[in-house]
């Protein structure tokens, strides 16, 4: 047992020793295979706690977030960088600077203070650099010797002004000054200028500025040399402002000299040199983007551009550091293609047009001519279409008219191309002649619920129907039989119908409005009045190629409107009474009469058998050109001076190549008789009267 103790002990004083070795320094192999660091430093540590290869933490760099990152053992070391304010940023109320962690400092609010400008443009300028309203310098007048100086930031811009290219001068007749008696140009800013040649310019010339080129004009410098302006010599210049020096009209000025085939006189900046604003009220000489302007009061309007292509007008331009709203399309503003003057038709066709929800007025002719223009859509707020505004496009062949529209003035859509049209619930005021000569116009309807207007077979009625407004001019039906509770028909309602050759009109008609019957072509009215009624305008039926014959009240009218006798009636025997010839351009030379009965007999090639009686009647006529033909008619009396006869076929009843089966007679009284006048050419030498009367 003692042994086992000693064994034990020597055992346990062993391990004592060893673990004294380690902890003592006594020789040993350092591993360090431990990495170890604190705040500054990092090194190699053994197991011993022995360090080796300690240096100060490197690499990396510190942020204003964060400390740098060692590149050796990882540890973030040293301070944070402070922040950098090195980036300038804003939005739209507000500017500061900015560090890249995002962090702000000099928050402020812009302020535009500071007016900058540079060749072609000016702008308000905040302290940061950030620009507002700007706009292409304006106002001003160029001179022949200064350019013109902005009205906005006083800069100069554009060149010296020279007499417009295609101003044709000539000397007055002491030869002391020049006159414009032409102007052959394209440019649509026309200056002219107070001296040519070295004498002064002191007139404008009737008929100096013609159509076409007139149109495309829209602006006229006139200096204050010029003392004589004849006649209204501008008188197509329907887009123009004219810029004048004079401070008022001179008297040698002609009263009508800037009045327009728009019957309005053009607006005037009188003083121009001193003055930027026109007689009506309005700043013109705004241009941006090709789009002419006129500011007043907070709103603004397009006025005379010739702008080609798809244009689009924006809600709001600035002018001047304010913002004006367009509100809208002004007076002839985009009126007339120029197809006619070669050099600018590809460039100045308008083909489409955008305009905003702020439009809320199309003034006259404002798209009038618009020869290519193919669509528009008219915006909802517009209240008002006026005189012309979409007359003679006749690339446009539909448009929708918004509810908020109350008035549709004449010829607003005259000769478009329009198929068919609808008038919404809310409009209370249609002119007459709106839809005149749209000849693919075949259908018009009328809202359910508007409380003026209706519609029936795609006429536009009064609400009650007892009017006829307009009928569609695209239909293409050759007769009309006028409803019998119409009682008016209103002005221009079938004007310049091309495809109507007859018109009925009822008794109940009491009223016809001027010039409803405006230039027909071909047309026959028959009127079951026996005069004109007093409510009818003495110019209801106005112009060539159409004729009104009364008394037709007991007449029947077949569907294609041709007049028929109620009875037939089968009075006796006829004789050709008697026939007179002569030779084209001679006076007669014989007269043959002749007292036989010839009822059912062929005579001659002269021969012709007809009937007279009570407006009514049946007979059958024969003639002889070469063959006999039979051919069944009615004749009609249509008042004292002319009778018709309708037959039951088309025939070459005088041989002149004119096929028809309604011929026109004129009645005369011979022996106390009325009898039918009928005048034919027979081969080419002989020109024949042929006088039928009922026989005794």
């Amino acid at each position: 047992m003692k042994k086992i103790y000693c064994v034990l002990t020597v055992i346990f004083c062993v391990f004592i020793l060893a673990a004294c070795n380690v902890n003592s320094g006594l020789p040993h192999t350092h591993d360090y295979t431990v990495v170890n660091h604190n705040e500054n430093a990092h090194w190699l540590e053994c197991e011993c706690h022995e360090k080796a290869g300690v240096e100060f933490h490197k690499g990396g760099t510190a942020t204003c977030t964060s400390a740098a990152v060692c590149s050796v053992c990882s540890a973030e070391y040293g301070e944070t960088a402070p922040h950098d304010y090195t980036v300038n940023n804003k939005d739209e109320a507000q500017h500061w600077t900015e560090c890249s962690c995002g962090e702000k400092k000099d928050v402020g609010d812009h302020s535009y203070t500071t007016l900058g400008f540079n060749e072609t443009e000016h702008w308000y300028e905040c302290s940061c650099g950030d620009k507002r309203s700007v706009e292409i310098h304006s106002g001003g007048m160029a001179t022949e010797t200064e350019r013109a100086k902005c009205s906005v930031c006083a800069s100069e811009y554009g060149e010296v002004k020279k007499a417009t290219e295609g101003l044709v001068f000539v000397l007055n007749e002491n030869q002391t000054g020049y006159e414009i008696s032409g102007y052959y140009g394209t440019s649509e800013d026309v200056y002219i200028p107070s001296t040519y040649l070295g004498r002064p310019v002191t007139a404008i010339k009737e008929d100096a500025i013609p159509y076409p080129v007139a149109v495309m004009i829209t602006s006229v410098t006139i200096p204050d040399s010029v003392v004589t302006i004849e006649g209204d010599v501008f008188a197509y210049a329907v887009k123009a402002v004219f810029y004048c020096e004079a401070k008022s009209r001179p008297a040698g000025w002609d009263e009508y000299w800037n009045y327009t085939e728009l019957e309005m006189h053009s607006p005037v900046v009188w003083d121009c040199g001193n003055n930027n604003v026109a007689d009506d009220g309005y700043t013109y000489g705004i241009r941006i983007n090709g789009i002419n302007y006129a500011v007043k009061d907070t709103e603004a309007k397009v006025v005379g551009t010739n702008i080609g292509g798809n244009a689009t007008v924006p809600e709001a331009i600035s002018y001047g550091g304010k913002t004006y709203t367009v509100t809208s399309i002004g007076r002839a503003a985009f009126a007339f293609d120029f197809t006619e003057i070669e050099d600018l038709a590809d460039d100045f066709s308008l083909t489409g047009i955008t305009l905003p929800d702020t439009i809320k007025t199309i003034e006259m002719a404002a798209f009038s001519y618009c020869g290519a223009l193919t669509s528009v859509v008219i915006p909802e707020g517009v209240t008002t279409i006026a005189w012309g505004a979409f007359g003679a496009c006749p690339s446009l062949s539909s448009i929708e008219i918004p509810d908020s529209v109350l008035s549709i003035g004449e010829y607003a859509f005259t000769e478009c191309g329009l198929v068919s049209i609808r008038i919404p619930d809310g409009v209370v005021d249609i002119a007459g002649s709106a839809f005149v000569n749209c000849e693919s116009l075949a259908t018009i309807t009328v809202g359910a619920n508007n409380a003026k207007y209706s519609s029936m077979d795609g006429n536009l009625y009064s609400k009650d129907g007892k009017s006829l407004l307009i009928y569609a001019p695209g239909k293409t039906e050759t007769a009309f039989i006028i409803p019998v509770n119409v009682t008016t028909i209103g002005a221009y309602a079938f004007c310049e119908y091309v495809s109507l050759k007859t018109v009925v009109i009822p008794s109940s008609v009491v009223t016809i409005e001027a010039r409803a019957f405006d230039y027909c072509q071909s047309l026959t009215v028959y009127c079951k009045a026996s005069s004109r009624p007093d409510g009818w305008s003495e110019d209801w039926m106005y112009g060539w190629g159409s004729k009104a014959h009364y008394w037709c009240d007991e007449w029947e009218f077949s569907p294609s409107g041709d007049p028929m006798a109620k009875e037939s009636a089968y009075i006796g025997e006829y004789v050709l009474h008697h026939i007179e010839r002569c030779p084209i351009g001679t006076d007669q030379v014989t007269t043959h009469n002749l007292g036989e009965n010839y009822f059912g007999t062929v005579l001659s090639e002269d021969t012709i058998r007809a009937q007279i009686g009570n407006g009514t009647g049946n007979d059958s006529i024969s003639y002889y050109f070469g063959e006999t033909v039979y051919v069944t008619c009615t004749f009609l009396i249509l008042d004292n001076n002319t009778a018709v006869a309708y037959l039951d076929r088309e025939v070459d009843l005088f041989n002149n190549g004119n096929a028809t089966n309604v011929f026109y007679f004129d009645i005369v009284t011979i022996d106390g008789q009325p009898c039918f006048i009928l005048k034919a050419t027979l081969g080419q030498t002989n020109y024949a009267y042929y006088v039928v009367r009922r026989s005794k």
